[in-house]
């Protein structure tokens, strides 16, 4: 250490000795461990180091002197990674915005939270593929009970749900009341994967039911077969008449308005009808009842009150009974051709009113629509006759008063002579069943 020996002059001018001694200041020296990302440059008081990189840096220290720094360079950690996920079949996996579709690898750089890149890998797997069937059943045409039943096949975890709108989502397999259309059906397993299948749901046809809108009923003929076509969906099919009847065909003896409704499975149909009476030629006569005759006529034919068929008709029945207008019994027969001769025990009963009815003729008399009866009381010395035919396969019959005819079976016609006043008889005491007017 160097020394030095001075001689300056005190305050009083004389000479004092001084000694300095003269030390060196110490060096400042430094290491700095820097750290980058791989493949990028550390800067240091304007120098770019590598990674790997060792440099001294000298500087000048608050004393003035070197100050040496050593600065080391190092990489920070590489972060390379594989990720392994799965994803519904068919689909894909979103990864950092970027859709990798299944069964794909692809790797992301990504900034680490050092600011360094980063590898991540990323491979999409599927999960496993879900099969299923359906089976359905077609609805009816007029309302909703089509059936849609799904069965899965493949994965048959009890966490499946079915929908029929992808949206709507139900744990039961079957589908009810559904109408005749297309349909797309969606599976959603455990994993939320959605499979899908169209079925769809047929319609039964329309029952057809046909009917004539009228029916001749003729009036030779006791009934007329009643009998719709049927078409389409027979299935449970039954009928119901107006008359209570449940048969496919009925029988109709009356005219007047009908009905019958068909019914299957699915719909009832109902048809409507008219029953009436057939029309024969209007001049065409079936009987001929005179409503005057005299006993001593000179014509055979006019001395006996008798009633005249048409040919080709055949009498079921036939009885005649006369009483006078106190209601006496005067005459009967069985047989057409024995007519009264106009008297009483015997004897002529002179110029008294006498009226004529058929015995029984309440049993035949049929009132339903368009066999209405009435009794009138105009013209004719006998004032009423009720008459009733049965021919060979039904019974017909007229009510007549004079030559005031009433027809039950509109094809019977009469004709009568004349048209003299009618007096009113009393009604008789042994006819209960018979028919009076008045």
């Amino acid at each position: 250490m160097p020394r030095a020996a001075l001689s300056p002059l005190n305050a009083a001018g004389c000479d004092f000795i001084l000694t300095v001694t003269v030390n060196a200041l110490p060096v400042s020296s430094s290491t700095f461990q820097a750290t980058t990302c791989a493949g990028t440059m550390f800067q240091y008081a304007g120098t770019a180091l590598a990674v790997g990189q060792t440099q001294n840096f000298v500087f000048q220290n608050a004393l003035g002197c070197d100050s040496v720094v050593t600065v080391t360079v190092s990489a920070l950690p590489v972060w390379i990674s594989t990720l392994n996920v799965s994803a519904c079949p068919g689909s894909t996996f979103q990864y950092a915005g970027t859709n990798v579709a299944v069964g794909q690898t692809q790797s992301f750089v990504l900034q680490s939270s050092l600011g360094c890149d980063s590898t991540v890998t990323i491979a999409v797997t599927a999960w496993p593929e879900l099969d299923f069937t359906v089976k359905t059943e077609i609805s009816c045409p007029n309302i909703p009970t089509g059936t849609l039943a799904v069965a899965v096949t493949g994965n048959t975890g009890l966490s499946n749900s079915f929908s029929l709108n992808n949206v709507d989502f139900q744990t039961d397999t079957l589908f009810n009341d559904l109408p005749t259309g297309n349909y797309t059906v969606f599976v959603q397993d455990e994993n939320g994967c959605i499979f899908e299948k169209t079925a769809s749901i047929g319609s039964l046809p329309r029952l057809e039911v046909t009917l004539p809108q009228a029916f001749l009923l003729p009036c030779d003929s006791a009934a007329i077969t009643l009998a719709p076509a049927v078409n389409g969906d027979t299935m449970g099919l039954h009928f119901t008449w107006w008359n209570g009847a449940h048969t496919p065909t009925v029988a109709a003896s009356e005219g007047g308005p009908i009905w019958v409704e068909a019914t299957n499975h699915c719909e009832t149909v109902r048809r409507e009808a008219v029953v009436t009476w057939a029309d024969v030629e209007s001049s065409k006569d079936f009987v001929y009842v005179p409503n005057v005759f005299s006993p001593d006529a000179k014509a055979e034919e006019n001395r006996t009150f008798r009633s005249f068929f048409a040919q080709n008709i055949q009498l079921l029945a036939y009885h005649l009974e006369v009483y006078n207008r106190w209601g006496n019994f005067l005459f009967t027969s069985e047989v057409p051709e024995d007519g009264w001769a106009g008297l009483f025990r015997q004897k002529n009963p002179g110029a008294g009113r006498v009226c004529l009815a058929a015995a029984g003729a309440n049993r035949f008399l049929r009132t339903g629509a368009g066999n209405r009866a009435e009794g009138r009381r105009d013209g004719g010395a006998i004032e009423i006759i009720l008459f009733s035919i049965n021919t060979e396969n039904s019974i017909k019959m007229i009510l007549l008063c004079g030559h005031k005819t009433v027809e039950l079976c509109k094809p019977l016609k009469v004709r009568s002579l004349s048209t003299t006043t009618c007096v009113p008889c009393a009604r008789p005491t042994r006819l209960a069943s018979s028919v009076w007017a008045g």
